[in-house]
């Protein structure tokens, strides 16, 4: 079995019905010339009106109706107006069955009409669209077919209503596109398509327009208010650059309303009034390729909008760029559309410890106040605070737990603060510890990983006096990760590596108290640590007077005594140093084993031999001011000497 298929004809069948010619011949293989005996096979003609979804066979030729001979002979078959109404597909399909024998089967001139008794309908233009504006001045036009068999289409356009001065009445054959000459900035042009058949043109058919965008090349025009639009799509190696300037020296702001780049190869590129500074150099790429909603300000009267793209390949292609350039109106004031980020507004369950994020608000802004309180309109937390031209604020002390939280955000510049800045609320999580928020503070866990893969299931557990606090992991990347946990004040707190996960030695941590100093850090080729206590400190939430010694260090090892070393951080001219064995945890401050030395190394004695210990140091700057304890450093007495 053979085919051979028609394309689809979409929507043209007019209601009458389908007459299927052609001329045909049946003849050996392989001379070509010998007719072919009966029993060859049959051949079927079939149609269908869903796009070959269903066959169906409107004619055969077979022994029946064949007459044998080596020349062409024409034959037709008929398709009932009933089976193809109005406005129907049509698709036709030839299909040879061989039954026996070698032989060629010849068709020519292949017909499928309808009787046309009516022009055929209007049509609709497709681009631009009928009322688009900023349209590029390269544009093209196309349009849909019309139904009722069209034998062609005139085409008409101009630059006033019925119009013909860009194209005359043109025929355009049975094309539904046409390529126009370079258009104008700024202008508006006419359309009109109208199809025709033997029966006359379609009749009543619409006048379409569209409006080319502004010449990116002329001055911003401050005193209208109106923007220069350009749409824009780049090529392959291309560097092209639009540069505009305010007519009246103001700055000017870019805002793109859509469009797309090949994410990581073609960039964006918006150099500020300087010609020097890329404003964009952050997000070249816009948000992984999408550039819409992106926004720049020059900081004098003009800016220049380009692209950098490779040989690769052209994202912009079904996005073209499209944005937008207007003045920037120095008196007034921002507005009000900066949104909160994180937390999300009516967000629950949230971090004591969050920070406060939020998008960047429009029109010209130099700050940002901020306001947060526990009740609508409340200040209590933060007081308008003045935070400058960031976007983020971290509140002065963790927020209270199972509270609704209001924050309002309100940018500001020279001529004042924006006004009815909306308000937006959240609602902090239940506290898991044993103390009130008032009683804590925040210490930071930063988890790295050495490969760049995450930790894969390793995890690590924060606890203070056997109640978990949090499970901390790295779930992809490098990091850095920052956890950020309250701790109680008073209480001595835990980090223990829990047993599971692969690739431990790529594992990394450091812990930072509230004071910003680093009170612990693991580096990568630490995996025989997995399964063990970490470190143990007190949680102090005053802030030092004493400063502690760092750089605990482990000399000479003996049999029942070792040699400790440390680095003063402060003033300190004596020191406590206690050795206990390992696992003991961090001191409460009254063992017994503590001793008082102004020696530096000193050596520590009345130890074990063959024996695991733990060592802390701290700094006594007074006798009523000790620092922190520093430590614990591992280590294993000798079994012998």
């Amino acid at each position: 079995t053979d085919d051979l298929i028609s394309p689809n004809i979409v929507g043209q069948s007019n209601g009458t019905d389908v007459t299927v010619a052609f001329d045909y011949k049946i003849v050996d293989w392989s001379a070509a010339v010998d007719p072919t005996p009966p029993g060859w096979g049959e051949f079927l003609i079939q149609y269908s009106t869903n796009n070959g979804g269903l066959w169906t066979t409107m004619g055969t030729i077979n022994d029946v109706n064949h007459i044998t001979s080596n020349t062409c002979a024409n034959i037709s078959f008929v398709l009932p107006a009933a089976s193809i109404p109005d406005g129907s597909d049509f698709k036709l399909r030839f299909v040879n069955n061989y039954f026996s024998g070698d032989y060629y089967f010849y068709i020519d001139n292949v017909t499928a009409s309808q009787v046309v008794v009516d022009p055929p309908s209007c049509v609709n233009l497709i681009a631009p669209t009928n009322g688009q504006t900023g349209v590029a001045i390269t544009a093209n036009l196309s349009w849909t077919a019309a139904t009722g068999i069209p034998t062609g289409y005139t085409l008409s356009v101009g630059t006033t209503p019925g119009g013909t001065d860009i194209v005359n009445d043109l025929d355009v054959g049975l094309s539904t596109t046409y390529d126009l000459p370079e258009l104008d900035y700024s202008t508006t042009y006419y359309v009109t398509i109208t199809p025709y058949n033997g029966n006359g043109p379609a009749v009543g058919c619409s006048e379409y327009s569209f409006t080319t965008g502004a010449d990116p090349n002329a001055p911003v025009d401050c005193g209208s208010g109106i923007p220069i639009n350009t749409v824009f799509c780049y090529t392959n190696n291309d560097n092209t650059t639009f540069s505009f300037i305010s007519s009246d020296g103001s700055p000017l702001v870019v805002v793109f309303n859509s469009g797309s780049t090949e994410n990581n190869w073609d960039e964006l590129i918006i150099l500020d009034s300087d010609g020097t500074t890329n404003l964009n150099a952050a997000t070249p790429y816009g948000n992984a390729g999408n550039l819409a909603g992106l926004m720049f300000i020059s900081s004098g009267d003009t800016i220049t909008v380009g692209v950098t793209s490779d040989g690769s390949g052209i994202s912009c292609t079904s996005n073209p760029w499209d944005f937008d350039v207007y003045c920037l109106d120095t008196t007034a004031l921002p507005n009000c559309d900066a949104t909160l980020t994180s937390p999300l507004n009516g967000a629950i369950d949230i971090d004591v410890a969050t920070q406060i994020t939020w998008s960047a608000a429009t029109v010209f802004v130099t700050g940002y106040f901020v306001s947060i309180g526990t009740t609508t309109g409340g200040t209590d937390i933060a007081d308008n605070v003045d935070v400058g031209d960031v976007l983020t604020y971290t509140p002065g002390s963790i927020l209270p737990y199972e509270s609704t939280i209001y924050v309002t955000i309100t940018p500001y510049n020279d001529n004042g603060s924006a006004i009815n800045c909306n308000e937006i609320s959240f609602t902090t999580e239940v506290n898991p510890y044993q103390c009130d928020a008032s009683e804590q503070c925040v210490f930071t866990f930063t988890l790295e990983d050495d490969f760049g893969d995450g930790w894969n299931g390793n995890t690590m557990t924060v606890s203070q006096d056997g109640l978990e606090i949090e499970i901390i992991t790295l779930p992809s990347g490098a990091g850095p990760l920052e956890f950020q946990i309250p701790l109680c004040d008073g209480i001595p707190f835990e980090l223990f590596w829990n047993a599971g996960g692969s690739f431990a030695n790529e594992v990394m941590i450091s812990v930072t108290d509230p004071y910003n100093d680093e009170i612990y850090s693991m580096p990568a080729g630490s995996g025989g640590l997995r399964n063990t206590l970490l470190f143990s400190d007190m949680v102090n939430c005053t802030p030092p007077t004493c400063p502690r010694p760092t750089d605990v260090t482990i000399g000479v090892i003996n049999m029942t005594d070792v040699e400790i070393s440390w680095t003063e951080t402060g003033t300190a001219t004596t020191w406590e140093v206690i050795v206990q064995p390992l696992g003991t945890g961090y001191p409460i401050g009254t063992e017994p084993e503590i001793i008082q030395t102004t020696e530096n190394p000193y050596i520590y004695g009345g130890l074990n031999l063959g024996t695991q210990y733990e060592v802390y140091v701290r700094a006594v700057c007074a006798a009523d001011d000790l620092s922190d304890w520093e430590g614990p450093v591992n280590f294993d007495t000798t079994i012998c000497d």
